[in-house]
């Protein structure tokens, strides 16, 4: 977790090595937590503390969560 101007938080995930699905994880991620948020450089951002529940999507999904 970031946190971005005027204390706002932005949750960070990184990681990925398939950059081509990136955009559509982001969009799909951003649709569960029902937030905003970007893909770019291999990362996604998504507007607000959303740790836990990103941590249990991805898991969920058959990724391996650090952290």
């Amino acid at each position: 977790m970031d946190t971005r101007r005027y204390g706002k938080a932005v949750t960070r995930i990184e990681g990925f090595e398939d950059t081509g699905a990136l955009k559509e994880m982001a969009r799909e991620l951003k649709r569960a937590m029902a937030t905003g948020g970007t893909a770019k450089k291999g990362w996604i951002e998504l507007q607000g503390d959303h740790r836990d529940e990103v941590k249990s999507w991805l898991s969920q999904r058959g990724y391996r969560v650090e952290g």
